[in-house]
């Protein structure tokens, strides 16, 4: 969603990664978040956070996400 909203992939890229890099980026990054720049409303940038939380026991449930959008 973050890459739909934004235009670009949330993550650095190169030419030469391959499917195995970009799961160790996303693994080793910070999760991505939508900019605080006025274009996203607070609600679709805090659904955003709550999908891209890394630790499972912090993450929402498909339950608490639907709750909340």
């Amino acid at each position: 969603m973050i890459e739909l909203a934004t235009g670009k992939y949330p993550y650095p890229v190169n030419k030469a990664m391959v499917i195995i890099d970009m799961l160790d980026i996303t693994s080793e990054y910070p999760s991505p978040n939508l900019p605080d720049n006025g274009l996203y409303s607070e609600d679709f940038r805090d659904f955003i956070s709550r999908c891209m939380e890394k630790d499972p026991k912090k993450r929402a449930t498909a339950v608490e996400l639907l709750v909340i959008s």
